[in-house]
């Protein structure tokens, strides 16, 4: 299950990111990648081997979601999650702390606006939804990828 969860997640989040190539400069071994090929194995060793931290990754999915998102209007992004790089910097204390990672530990995840966050309001597109409250708790699913250390850095029309 975690396998298809994986790929539906890399998916979402790198669906909308083309041609991102990702450049930390950090260690004397400057490395770059091309982020469309990066496996969340790949960022997690990327990770374990200081090439970058969870900061910076969630930094890099952001930035590169308002480049193409932003002026073109495109607006397939209705909200960003202002908790993501807060959730990133404690993902990195717990991780300096432990040393040990989940199966989703850094991996920025975009959610459709009809998955309930308790977080972020849920409009499902419509206006009628506009002003509601938050809901009161996560759906199941994001629960699960919360559980995992996933960050949900935004929602998606």
């Amino acid at each position: 299950m975690f396998a298809v969860l994986r790929t539906l997640v890399l998916g979402l989040v790198l669906g909308l990111l083309p041609g991102c190539t990702l450049r930390t400069a950090q260690t004397p071994d400057q490395v770059s990648f091309n982020v469309m090929e990066l496996t969340i194995d790949g960022a997690q060793q990327a990770i374990r081997t200081h090439r970058i931290n969870c900061e910076q990754l969630t930094r890099r999915y952001i930035r590169r979601i308002r480049t193409y998102d932003q002026p073109t209007h495109l607006n397939a992004i209705i909200l960003f999650n202002p908790n993501a790089i807060e959730r990133a910097k404690r993902l990195d204390r717990d991780y300096a702390a432990t040393g040990h990672m989940k199966r989703l530990h850094c991996i920025p995840v975009i959610l459709k606006d009809n998955f309930d966050t308790a977080d972020l309001p849920t409009q499902a597109g419509s206006i009628a939804l506009q002003d509601a409250p938050n809901p009161p708790d996560d759906a199941f699913l994001v629960k699960r990828l919360r559980a995992q250390d996933a960050i949900v850095i935004a929602k998606s029309n």
